[in-house]
């Protein structure tokens, strides 16, 4: 019976992780789509703690992924993850620029696609196959929160009037970001297709390459002209992450 709970649970989870993806295509970023996805992690959460009770009693070795607490737990960071995305996503909006809040909150989204990613590495052994889709998408969305997060960071300097030098280096090193994010993805040669979660998040990355791409572009010239301030080898530190799910 406790098996059979969790698997209810898992498919309410589910169902509240798809409507939050029909929201955001409906409405776009809101907090509807933010109240669905913390609903769907605290559903995944209770079906593992349901399956960790019936571990303790002896599930079989050869269980279905379902059956393995740490697939819920992991699709709950994963929903709370996309949650702090969307905060993130709807500061930046709100602002119209890039701030320190921005930042922190992009790392934020980053560390929990990271804290999946290596809860995903830690339970190997309780799979027979790891979901490479899973690996790939969980390195995509730390790889964007990243870029984000130094781009966000690079904008809040540059406004700043302090440094145009440390803005050039926080930009550069989210464009490195993306590029490297291009490479995990690939499809950059694919016709896109909404269907294809490759096509769709190389050209989630593309667009924010362009963003930064022109930042540098505007900033280098700047200096170039007016500023001629120093960039640094090493790249200036982030704010510090702010977790708000």
């Amino acid at each position: 019976m406790g098996v059979e709970l969790a698997m209810a649970k898992m498919v309410q989870a589910q169902l509240q992780r798809r409507l939050a993806a029909e929201t955001y295509e409906k409405s776009g970023i809101c907090a509807e789509v933010t109240t669905h996805l913390r609903d769907a992690a605290a559903t995944y959460e209770e079906a593992a703690k349901i399956l960790d009770v019936e571990k303790a009693k002896n599930l079989p070795g050869d269980r279905c992924v379902e059956w393995v607490p740490a697939t819920p737990r992991i699709l709950s960071v994963i929903c709370s993850a996309e949650s702090q995305s969307v905060v993130a996503v709807k500061a930046e909006a709100s602002a119209k620029e890039g701030s320190t809040l921005t930042a922190s909150l992009h790392r934020g989204a980053e560390e929990l696609f990271e804290r999946a990613s290596a809860m995903l590495k830690a339970s190997q052994s309780e799979y027979n196959v790891i979901n490479q889709n899973w690996q790939r998408y969980l390195a995509f969305g730390a790889t964007l929160c990243c870029a984000r997060s130094f781009r966000a960071a690079a904008l809040a300097t540059y406004q700043d009037g302090e440094n145009i030098g440390d803005a050039i280096a926080l930009n550069d090193a989210a464009r490195r970001v993306l590029d490297r994010g291009a490479h995990i993805v690939g499809a950059r040669n694919i016709p896109f297709d909404k269907a294809n979660p490759a096509t769709v998040q190389s050209r989630a990355l593309s667009e924010d390459k362009a963003l930064a791409d022109a930042a540098a572009a505007r900033w280098e010239r700047e200096n170039r002209s007016v500023q001629f301030k120093l960039v640094p080898k090493d790249t200036p530190a982030r704010p510090d992450a702010k977790v708000v799910v």
